[in-house]
């Protein structure tokens, strides 16, 4: 393997990390919000949006400014990231028993 290969499969790595990790702070607020987790993330979500849409930043890039701006506040981070993961892979919503689409 040439280190070309080698930077590319690390770089790849640190994405699936990432991209786990990401999945486990969405977890981690749907234990916390539990039933209310569908309208607790939306600010969250409104908030990268808005931050995308007023500099012209693409939503990832808008989530880590946000999160960058929570100052150590872990709740905020974990709260944003999860928004993000929600933006990207929304989470399967079953319907009520007797409720048609």
């Amino acid at each position: 393997m040439n280190a070309l290969q080698h930077h590319a499969l690390a770089a790849a790595d640190r994405a699936a990390h990432l991209a786990s990790q990401m999945h486990r702070m969405r977890d981690a607020m749907r234990s916390i919000w539990g039933e209310h987790y569908p309208e607790k993330v939306l600010p969250w979500q409104s908030a990268i949006t808005n931050v995308a849409e007023g500099k012209h930043l693409q939503p990832l890039q808008a989530a880590i400014q946000l999160a960058k701006a929570a100052d150590h506040d872990g709740y905020a981070v974990i709260a944003v990231m999860a928004a993000y993961v929600e933006m990207i892979e929304p989470t399967e919503r079953t319907k009520p028993q007797g409720e048609e689409e």
